[in-house]
């Protein structure tokens, strides 16, 4: 039997860091509600809600990895 040599085996390519695209996201719903904004009695409340989502998002981007989160930084069940 002869000893043939392996063949390289491929590196996967690296993951995309995906916290700049939040970051993104995030001054683009601060921009939209400081726009929306138009006074006191003005109704602010769709822009706050992606606001919201996108500092959420945000957020679970430093929990990627961690210990009791997956790849994405969503909690294991």
């Amino acid at each position: 039997m002869r000893d043939l040599p392996l063949a390289p085996t491929p590196q996967p390519k690296p993951i995309q860091d995906s916290t700049g695209f939040y970051k993104k996201e995030v001054k683009k719903a601060v921009k939209n509600l400081a726009d929306s904004y138009q006074g006191p009695s003005s109704s602010t409340s769709l822009a706050s809600n992606k606001l919201a989502v996108a500092n959420k998002n945000l957020k679970r981007q430093a929990l990627k990895g961690k210990p009791g989160y997956d790849a994405m930084g969503f909690k294991k069940p």
